[in-house]
């Protein structure tokens, strides 16, 4: 479960936390350095370990959209290699120009 989807609850004596309990991640070891400029750059509201759980959320997501990517350029080779279908690049980009130039449309009637 993500952070975005955890409901949140309210306990007196610990403050708003996950109403689900969650994993642990190890301890990691860096530089002094690299502490210091995490700490340095922390919001006012937020704690070095909330900031190390988004960036391991964030990082997460990256590489699963990443994963996803490359899973659908190797399933559209496949498809293409299987059926003989190819398209340039030509008409790729032209395709999307065409999306942008609707979407740019649409955006300026609003």
């Amino acid at each position: 479960m993500t952070t975005s989807a955890r409901k949140l609850s309210h306990d007196k004596t610990k403050g708003t936390r996950p109403t689900t309990k969650g994993a642990l991640l190890p301890a990691v070891r860096v530089d002094a350095d690299v502490r210091a400029d995490a700490e340095r750059v922390i919001g006012q509201t937020e704690t070095l370990s909330s900031f190390i759980e988004q960036a391991v959320i964030s990082e997460t997501a990256r590489r699963l959209a990443r994963q996803a990517f490359l899973d659908r350029g190797i399933q559209s080779a496949q498809e293409a290699r299987e059926t003989g279908v190819y398209y340039t690049s030509d008409f790729v980009l032209s395709e999307l120009e065409e999306i942008v130039a609707t979407a740019e449309k649409r955006e300026a009637k609003r």
